[in-house]
Order: structure tokens, then C-alpha cells, then sequence
């Protein structure tokens, strides 16, 4: 079932044109991540979607609740963090869930005030408030910056339990790992069209499964790229053999899925 139904979205700043025509669906049980450089769209892309930014064309649906978690909120200051979610709660018409905000760790500066809270805290506090009342869509803009270590993996055990439950997430990160632990499908938006949207292994077989081969052989070294590691490598180590050489290490990598994207931008 579709949650999010994107169609032909269009924004522009002045004569800068941020959106060119995008359409994008999310279904329940799906997270899907917006991917670009700084600019592509992804904020505005979020914002229109969430009703925050009213779009020059195109259509948004929403089917049934959804939670927003932005970038930036402004709380009042002296507002402590569990009067917030106490008065989203309210909002919402909701109970407040004690098991998320322990979960989130916000039980722990539930007395503090909204100024004194970290980067971190205030991250943990929004999403904590996005996720009051059981949403079943989730926008998410940077969902983890500035989350410690702990509490980044707090939260993608969460966001995994809530599409295991059928929520529909869509989130724009810079994390390539976090991405390729959460996401079922990303969407690539570049100069303001999405150039690409499936799984990560779609990207891959599009673009050719790329591999990095080092042989070092003593002070030598060779590098090259390959689609084909099996054959070429192969081949690589028989002429070091033809050529005396004598092999002391073999690495071989595979393009990262940030390389992937970059490498997709640049076809684009």
C-alpha cells in the first residue's frame, strides 16, 4: 500500500529551478533515502512533501499520519524536553509512548530545557516528537547528525522494527552506511530530477560491479579497476609471473555505494 505518492514536483527560487518535475512513491514496510550533493534538492524535495513548502506544480498525498522530523526546530528555550513531547502528544491526540523515549534515550534530559540540550539531544528529542502517536509515514532529514555512537544504533534498531511493522520512511542522509543498513530503495536526485530510484544492488548492476585491484610486488605496485575480478586479476597475476615478478600482496575492493552515486552524478 502506498503512503507517500509523489507526482511532477516543481520548485524554484527566483530563476533557480530546485525541483524539475519529481515523482516518487513510498509504500508501507519501505525506507527510502534521498541521495545528492549539498543543493540537489533533497530539503526542498522533504519539505514539500511534508506541506512545510508550498511547490510551484505537481501533487503530494499523504495516506494517513505522518511524522516529520526536520533538519532544525526552534523550541522555546525554557520549554524541558518532556513538556515537548508531552504537548506533541497533546497535538497529536496521542499518549505519550515511555518505551520510545527510553529507547531514544530521552528519558535521560527529560527535566532539561530545550536551550541546554547537545546537538545530539535535540536530534533525539525531534524524532522522539516525530514518532509520537504511531505515524505510518516517517520523513526524516538527517536523522542521526550529531547522534553519539550508542544512540545512532538505538536508532537504526528502531527505524528497522518500525518497517519491519510496515511504517513507510523517507529520509535524506549523507551516511552511505547508514543508508546501506536502513534503505530498501534510494533515489538519486541530481539538478533537480531523480536520475535513479531501486534497490543499491540495482545501482551496481547499472553502473558495473566495480572492483579495485592492488598487486604489490616487492617496491612494484600495480592498480587497476575491473567489472570482471576473476578474469582480470587472474590475468594480472600470470604476467607478473611472465615478467619475474614475484607477488607479496593482493587487495581488492569494491566501489563504495558513495562512489556509486558520485560516479552516477557525473553520467548524469
Amino acid at each position: 500500500m502506498k503512503a507517500l505518492e509523489i507526482t511532477g514536483l516543481k520548485k524554484s527560487y527566483g530563476q533557480h529551478a530546485v525541483l524539475r518535475g519529481v515523482s516518487l512513491c513510498v509504500g508501507g514496510g519501505e525506507t527510502v533515502a534521498l541521495l545528492g550533493a549539498n543543493g540537489a534538492g533533497k530539503t526542498t524535495l522533504l519539505e514539500c512533501a511534508e506541506g512545510l513548502r508550498r511547490p510551484d506544480a505537481g501533487r503530494v498525498t499523504v495516506h494517513g499520519r505522518a511524522g516529520v522530523q526536520l533538519q532544525r526546530a526552534a523550541l522555546p528555550g525554557a520549554l524541558r524536553a518532556m513538556e515537548a513531547v508531552t504537548l506533541c502528544a497533546k497535538w497529536k491526540r496521542a499518549p505519550v509512548d515511555s518505551s520510545l523515549l527510553c529507547a531514544l534515550g530521552v528519558t535521560e534530559f527529560a527535566k532539561s530545557p530545550c536551550a541546554a540540550l547537545s546537538t545530539g539531544q535535540q536530534r533525539r528529542l525531534h524524532l522522539a516528537m516525530a514518532l509520537t502517536g504511531s505515524p505510518g509515514l516517517l520523513f526524516l532529514d538527517e536523522p542521526t547528525a550529531g547522534l553519539d555512537p550508542q544512540g545512532r544504533a538505538a536508532l537504526h534498531e528502531l527505524l528497522q522494527k518500525l518497517r519491519a511493522a510496515g511504517k513507510a520512511i523517507l529520509l535524506a542522509s549523507h551516511d552511505m552506511a547508514e543508508v546501506s543498513a536502513l534503505c530498501t530503495r534510494i533515489a538519486v536526485l541530481h539538478q533537480g530530477r531523480i536520475v535513479f530510484c531501486g534497490a543499491p544492488q540495482e545501482l551496481s548492476k547499472r553502473l558495473g560491479a566495480r572492483h579495485r585491484v592492488v598487486i604489490r610486488c616487492g617496491e612494484k605496485e600495480r592498480r587497476f579497476e575491473t567489472a570482471d575480478v576473476g578474469r582480470d586479476l587472474a590475468q594480472a597475476l600470470l604476467d607478473c609471473r611472465a615478467s619475474g615478478l614475484s607477488v607479496t600482496d593482493v587487495q581488492v575492493t569494491r566501489a563504495s555505494l558513495e562512489e556509486q552515486v558520485l560516479a552516477l552524478t557525473k553520467e548524469g
